[in-house]
């Protein structure tokens, strides 16, 4: 029988404390070269991320301090502001995707899907079961909807399904852009960055001044309700105004 795999980020106080403690002595961990890496730097994650991490794990901390007396100091407020702690750590992860970039980076390593409790479409995966549906050979086409001022609307759909939704099975769609001179040739996939998620078929990319009259190169990775990740789509590319 296939054994449901838990949340990324554990979603009981047991849990949640294993991942906070884990990921936030990971990503501040030394890994030269250079010297002053992190593993938090080496991944992408900003100072601003970084610095997220270490005060949700401070906080938590001082919970804990309180939690782990259950006959003196854990209190419904204790139990209360776990939940609370959680709660906010899983919408910042929502909202700036950190273990979906994770796991889409090229040059992340098994140490890295451990730390993040990443399994789907990993080398972690072979020691787990899976109960979602596979990633299979599903993939997307990107289209250009819309052009204006540093900014693309690009519809994502899928080869031979119907409508904008998406296919059976997927969760998420991921979107990865890297900008290239119009005249080049589109770059390697190791040096895309993911930039957002496709809503209800289309997804708005924006463009940083200075890049007008470059083109910008898409591809799409789709995910499914366990985080196992698809191959890139074939990317395309179009040119910022």
């Amino acid at each position: 029988m296939a054994v449901k795999r838990r949340p990324r980020i554990g979603r009981n106080t047991k849990d949640f404390a294993s991942d906070i403690v884990k990921v936030s002595d990971y990503v501040i961990e030394p890994c030269p070269p250079p010297l002053g890496q992190t593993n938090g730097s080496r991944l992408g994650l900003t100072p601003d991320e970084m610095a997220y991490i270490a005060s949700i794990r401070i906080t938590w901390d001082g919970i804990m301090a309180l939690y782990i007396d259950k006959k003196s100091t854990r209190t419904q407020k204790v139990v209360a502001d776990a939940k609370e702690t959680r709660k906010e750590f899983i919408a910042f992860d929502k909202e700036y995707h950190i273990y979906n970039r994770v796991a889409s980076n090229p040059i992340a390593t098994t140490a890295d899907y451990n730390a993040f409790n990443i399994v789907g479409g990993t080398s972690l995966a072979a020691t787990t079961h899976k109960k979602a549906e596979g990633t299979g050979m599903k993939t997307v086409n990107i289209g250009l909807k819309s052009s204006g001022h540093l900014a693309h609307e690009l519809l994502v759909t899928a080869p031979g399904h119907k409508g904008h939704g998406k296919e059976e099975g997927v969760a998420s769609i991921l979107i990865y852009k890297a900008i290239a001179p119009a005249s080049a040739a589109c770059p390697f996939l190791n040096v895309f960055q993911h930039v957002g998620n496709v809503s209800r078929g289309t997804i708005i990319v924006s463009h940083v001044d200075g890049t007008q009259g470059q083109k910008a190169w898409y591809s799409g990775r789709i995910m499914n309700s366990n985080g196992d990740m698809g191959g890139y789509s074939d990317p395309n590319g179009f040119i910022i105004t």
